[in-house]
């Protein structure tokens, strides 16, 4: 009967890791720290670049909510995923926002869980996209934290641990962060904050010295393609793994903008090739800023294909000026890579790459498109001149 239990618990655990690429031996270290209950009361889990953050903080979020009885009913019922298992009164989360006199949390609670499940890899962005359609900017703010400090106030609902899931912890403005700081610094009992952020540097270093937190880095590529394999996804012809710099985010990115590669690549092109004739004489700055508002009218998704496109096809021209023909594979029949390839070489190539991964974290944290790519024109113009 023992023997039954503990596998009707395992399967439990082995379904909802299923949704976490990699990270198999920081999952069973957590794991291990919450059964032995010794999990810190506020963990930080900094995730740069789409490598699990979320999955990972909502597998934590269910095994502090729930004890291996409880897990055992749940599974008779049925119940096994994270939108299920997470349908928890004791169950708190802040994430962004477009901030407006009618946005509060718990109105877009259960939206936000249903995608969240569904696509645990999602982006700020594309979580903004959804809930309030349009490019705007998102916050957690002051308000969702009283809201959260209220809730916190009140007895747990069934007596055992309450956790309080922060998705977005470097997008809480100055006055929120402090009012936060406040709920840590007097934490109330049997209550776990599990806080995931894109960096450590954009928090107040009084949260950080409250938190045990966890730098999450890239994942290999055996990983990655188990993960694909796993989730049966549709990857492009001749994928290269190694342009995702370990990311699942930007896996998912790649595999939905393949069907709008060419129009992507033709719109990175024309940005491109606007860019050579302003350096050349400044009359053509007309022509970047129209290319860049034919850009900002897309999806934020489409807008980061621009920039993993743009980047794929930098890295190919460089191998080609660097005369590593074995590592050329070129995929575009927009830009023609002899043309391109003079233009990147050992003296900007590094820059650019730091250029592009720069424009896409900005995107991805839902910064103003136009001021963007903006900068990124500027840049670019001087850098392929260098």
């Amino acid at each position: 009967m023992l023997a039954q239990r503990d596998s009707i618990v395992m399967e439990v655990y082995s379904v909802l890791e299923k949704e976490i690429a990699g990270q198999k031996h920081l999952l069973e270290q957590l794991k291990s720290t919450i059964m032995a209950n010794k999990q810190p009361h506020a963990q930080l889990l900094v995730d740069e670049n789409g490598y699990g953050g979320l999955p990972i903080a909502l597998y934590c979020s269910t095994l502090l909510l729930y004890s291996q009885e409880q897990l055992i009913d749940k599974a008779k019922q049925g119940y096994h995923t994270f939108r299920k298992l997470l349908e928890h009164p004791d169950f708190h989360a802040l994430f962004p926002l477009v901030q407006s006199k009618s946005s509060e949390t718990k109105a877009f609670f259960q939206q936000w869980l249903a995608l969240v499940s569904e696509k645990p890899y999602v982006s700020y962005s594309q979580w903004i996209s959804r809930a309030t359609p349009g490019s705007k900017q998102s916050s957690i703010s002051v308000k969702d934290v009283q809201s959260l400090q209220s809730s916190l106030e009140l007895t747990s609902f069934y007596g055992g641990n309450r956790v309080c899931l922060i998705w977005g912890l470097d997008q809480m403005n100055a006055t929120a962060s402090n009012k936060f700081l406040k709920i840590l610094e007097e934490p109330p009992s049997n209550t776990y904050f599990l806080l995931v952020s894109q960096s450590k540097s954009a928090l107040l270093s009084t949260i950080l010295s409250r938190c045990q937190f966890i730098d999450l880095r890239p994942l290999n590529h055996a990983d990655l393609q188990s993960y694909a394999a796993e989730k049966q996804l549709d990857l492009p012809q001749n994928f290269e793994f190694n342009t995702i710099r370990g990311s699942v985010q930007e896996l998912m990115d790649a595999i939905q903008s393949t069907g709008d590669k060419a129009s992507l690549e033709t719109l990175f092109a024309k940005l491109l090739r606007s860019c050579v004739k302003f350096q050349t004489n400044m009359v053509f700055w007309q022509d970047v800023v129209q290319t860049i508002d034919e850009i900002a009218s897309l999806t934020r998704e489409q807008q980061n294909g621009i920039m993993t496109s743009g980047k794929e096809l930098i890295r190919q021209a460089f191998f080609k000026n660097s005369h590593l023909n074995s590592l050329v594979h070129p995929s575009s029949t927009i830009i023609d890579l002899e043309r391109l390839a003079p233009y990147v070489h050992d003296q900007n190539y590094l820059a650019l790459v730091h250029l592009f991964e720069a424009s896409s974290t900005y995107l991805k944290r839902n910064a103003h498109v136009k001021m963007v790519f903006t900068d990124f024109a500027l840049k670019i113009s001087d850098l392929l001149f260098r």
